[in-house]
């Protein structure tokens, strides 16, 4: 069966707390074994079985997910070599690759916005409505809200593509006409 995607636990480890989170707040310790980020080798590894998979199905295009944890916090010399890797092993046999990123935004600035652009990363943010509902459930470590940095973060990207992807996560007690309003205001 072809596969053309793959969403990629490239950080183990995540800057937030999230009330709700399904890797961190319910009882599943086993990231602590993991290593913190995904490393050369394996991407090198995945990479090559990318190749072989679209070679034996005959397609020329795939899809990689940035996923986490919290992706960001792999540094950006970790994606200029994923992306070294796959112009080595997928592009000199026609494959081409597309990135996309899910990550919470409190870690983009303008170095990450340059490597967005350089690397052609889609990234989506994440953000629970309005800053009241956000902030009750998507804390830092030491208990605080992050709307603050999710909405700079966003703002930062926005200066930079004029756009963004966000994918609420909806708290169904909050009125949809004021979570409507809210991201309206936000662009």
């Amino acid at each position: 069966m072809l596969c053309n995607s793959a969403v990629l636990k490239v950080a183990s480890r995540c800057n937030l707390n999230c009330s709700y989170c399904y890797m961190y707040n319910m009882g599943d310790e086993s990231f602590k074994l993991q290593p913190k980020l995904m490393s050369e080798g394996v991407v090198t590894a995945l990479i090559q079985k990318v190749r072989n998979h679209l070679l034996k199905y005959e397609s020329d295009r795939f899809s990689f997910i940035f996923h986490g944890g919290e992706p960001m916090l792999a540094p950006p010399s970790w994606y200029e070599f994923f992306d070294a890797e796959v112009q080595r092993i997928l592009k000199p046999v026609g494959i081409t690759a597309d990135y996309y990123m899910q990550t919470n935004a409190t870690l983009v600035d303008d170095e990450w916005c340059r490597v967005f652009g350089k690397l052609d990363i889609r990234p989506g943010f994440s953000m629970d409505g309005t800053r009241a509902s956000h902030d009750t459930y998507r804390l830092d470590h030491a208990g605080r809200g992050s709307y603050e940095s999710v909405v700079k973060g966003i703002q930062t990207y926005q200066r930079h593509f004029h756009s963004a992807a966000v994918i609420l996560v909806l708290n169904v007690d909050e009125d949809p006409i004021e979570i409507y309003e809210h991201f309206k205001s936000l662009k």
